[in-house]
């Protein structure tokens, strides 16, 4: 894989909806390298109403969370600075590597940290989905895309993409955390079912995932119980490792950089830069 290649595939670029009243066209994606901390990442464009629901994501740290560094806003239009993924989203992740029960089951518990995390700070995700979940160099998942989220409790915007999206957007048109649990469990029902077999764990997950599905939000479990949940299964089968390896992680991310100044960040020569060559590297093997 060259670098085009590379850079098309592992860039978060997203299709916005051109009718969606928060975001008004696409996204342009950049690779970008910064000097003092030696760190790749990009710079994301948006054309954007919300200017200030969009500096609070600032304040959100957390390691299953895309980390932003910076914003900044140019006329109608905001530049996000943000984490690097080199292995891309989950779907692009699944066309060069296998994912069998126990990479499911980290980037499940991973990614349903990183939601409740944000129920926690009051936000709803609002399109969770797998081209919004995306690896990162150590092969541990993110929720991305919160371009969309809000932290608006009034919001009237709804969000939501085919077989992911809960039944009530399409009925009520709103988002709700709630919606967010049917989002989450949808994703991951579609990975567990291509588990090889008809063992234990595989239907554990599966009764699980039931309970995110519940065609009446109220019945749906919480993301609280969806951690605590997917904790029993885990140390049930001896993968606590997973859990540990998540919790080592939280306080680092809490203390991770914030970019206050813009002059020290490059873009990315191709040629004859390791940090470039560290990144194929990775991807080939």
């Amino acid at each position: 894989m060259d670098i085009t290649e590379l850079i098309s595939e592992s860039s978060e670029v997203t299709n916005l909806s051109p009718e969606n009243s928060d975001l008004k066209k696409g996204a342009n994606v950049h690779l970008l390298f910064h000097r003092e901390t030696g760190i790749l990442l990009t710079r994301k464009n948006v054309a954007i109403c919300n200017w200030s629901q969009q500096t609070n994501r600032m304040n959100l740290r957390f390691p299953s969370i895309i980390q932003l560094y910076h914003i900044e806003k140019i006329d109608n239009e905001l530049d996000f600075f943000q984490e690097f993924f080199p292995y891309g989203d989950l779907t692009k992740f699944e066309e060069y590597n296998y994912i069998g029960e126990n990479i499911i089951a980290q980037f499940f518990y991973q990614c349903a940290r990183g939601l409740q995390y944000l129920h926690n700070q009051g936000y709803i995700h609002r399109d969770i989905k797998p081209p919004n979940i995306f690896i990162d160099k150590n092969k541990n998942a993110s929720l991305e895309d919160l371009e969309n989220s809000t932290n608006d409790p009034d919001s009237q915007s709804a969000y939501g993409n085919g077989t992911y999206a809960a039944p009530e957007i399409y009925k009520e048109g709103q988002n709700t955390k709630k919606s967010d649990i049917y989002s989450i469990g949808a994703t991951f029902e579609e990975y567990i079912l291509k588990i090889q077999g008809d063992d234990d764990f595989k239907n554990d997950l599966l009764d699980i995932v039931s309970q995110t599905k519940a065609e009446e939000p109220d019945n749906r479990i919480s993301a609280d119980d969806l951690v605590s949940q997917l904790e029993e299964l885990l140390k049930k089968n001896e993968m606590d490792s997973i859990i540990n390896e998540f919790e080592s992680r939280i306080e680092p991310c809490k203390n991770s950089y914030t970019f206050y100044r813009l002059d020290d960040i490059d873009g990315v020569e191709y040629e004859d830069n390791k940090y470039i060559e560290e990144i194929v590297n990775l991807v080939k093997n």
